[in-house]
Order: C-alpha cells, then structure tokens, then sequence
C-alpha cells in the first residue's frame, strides 16, 4: 500500500524507487521487465512486495513469485542454508482487530527474534494487553465460521457490484481481499472533480490517487458490509450519472 510505505521509506533516508503495475485485460500485472530493470541499479536496496496487494486485491500466483524470486537476491539467498528468514502475521485485516492487535513474528533466526524484540522494545510496541491477547487468540482459534460467512458476504457483494454498477464505472476483480477497486476513468474527471462528484453521489471512497498516481480515476470501497449498504451505493452511483 504505496500511501503508507513511502513515508516509512523516506524516514528512513531512502528514496523511493517505483515500478508500477500494468493494468491488463481488466486485471493487474507487475510489469517484469521494468522490475528487473530498477533491481539491476546497484543504488536499489530493497524490495517491498505487498501479496495480496492492497489496493487491488491481486494475489500473487506462485510463478509471479518465481520471477519476482529470479530477479531479486532473496532468490539466491534462498537457495543456501544460510539464507535468513521471518514473516509477521496478525488477525488485523481479516477479522477486523485494527487498533486492537499487533501482529506474531514467525522465524527460526535467534538473531532477527532478538532484533525484532530489541527494535519493539524500543519503540514501545510489546505493550499488548490482556483484551488484545484474548482478541488474538480468539480469533485464530475459533474464528473459522465467523470467517467463511464473512467470506461468503463478500463473493456476494462483489457478484452484486459486478452485475449492478452502472455504465461506464467498472469493477477491477478482486481476488484475495474485501476491498473493491472501482474504475471511473471514463467519467474524464481528474483528481479533485472526481473527489466532488463522489461526495455529491454521497458516496465516502477512498481516493486511488492515495496509492500512487497510477491509482488516479481509481477509488476503493469496503464489501465487508450488508448488502443493502452495497445496493444503496450502486442506487446512488446510478442517480449521479443521471
């Protein structure tokens, strides 16, 4: 998500090297040729991929992920048994705990544990809670029903805005997130006449041009609602246009 990861970047002294993706048959691509091309400058240090990518639900396959793997050094340091390793998970996302729960470090490296508890001791972010330890806990557990009918809730609205949005709003299929990714390009309004018009539909999105200037004509809308919220912004999308 470009709007949070390039302050995170900047503060870090860096600078951000950007490698846009390529809107393809109505579906995201990385554009592979442009990546390679940004990791062969010995001045570009990391990489930040985002799977499923937030903002437009893409999930990345496992021959994405191989060539991302052929282009970027993680792909030889993988291959030997010094390679290093840690992934951090957290129910945030998927059942709704923002603001409540931090998020597990998994790995088999002592070193990067120790690091990673230094840095958060640090920085004040161990002090969890006894509702946030219960949250956590809570939802791994035993949320598994209450996580397929939220699932179900989201296939549906999204069937319900792909069949219903009106001419020429289009929908960018999500694949792995409940966030739609809504196209209003052809409307031919630019950044801030499209912010009004949205507002005048009585519609609150949140502006693609947040995530990269790639994302203007773009906005993202929640399906993790009822449906009648859902048909109530396609009935309001279908009043402005008239």
């Amino acid at each position: 998500m470009f709007t949070d990861f390039k302050p995170l970047v900047v503060s870090a002294g860096r600078s951000v090297v950007r490698s846009p993706l390529a809107l393809v048959d109505g579906q995201y691509e990385m554009d592979f040729d442009d990546l390679e091309t940004r990791a062969a400058d010995r001045s570009t240090k990391a990489m930040i991929l985002c799977n499923p990518h937030n903002p437009v639900g893409r999930l990345w396959s496992p021959e994405d992920l191989s060539r991302v793997a052929r282009i970027t050094p993680f792909a030889v340091a993988a291959e030997g048994p010094a390679a290093r390793w840690a992934a951090t998970h957290g129910p945030i996302k998927t059942f709704g705990l923002a603001g409540v729960c931090d998020t597990l470090l998994i790995t088999d490296d002592k070193d990067v544990t120790r690091q990673f508890r230094d840095q958060s001791s640090r920085l004040h972010l161990t002090r969890n809670n006894v509702f946030a330890l219960a949250a956590f806990e809570t939802a791994y557990r035993s949320g598994g029903e209450w996580l397929d009918s939220l699932l179900d809730i989201v296939d549906a609205n999204l069937a319900l805005l792909a069949a219903e949005l009106p001419d020429p709003i289009g929908l960018i299929q999500p694949q792995a997130t409940y966030l739609a990714w809504l196209d209003f390009r052809e409307l031919g309004l630019d950044v801030p006449d499209l912010a009004r018009w949205l507002a005048d539909a009585g519609v609150a999105l949140s502006p693609g041009h947040w995530f990269g200037r790639q994302g203007a004509g773009f906005a993202r809308m929640t399906v993790a609602a009822p449906a009648a919220t859902i048909e109530k912004a396609i009935h309001r999308f279908g009043s402005a246009l008239r």
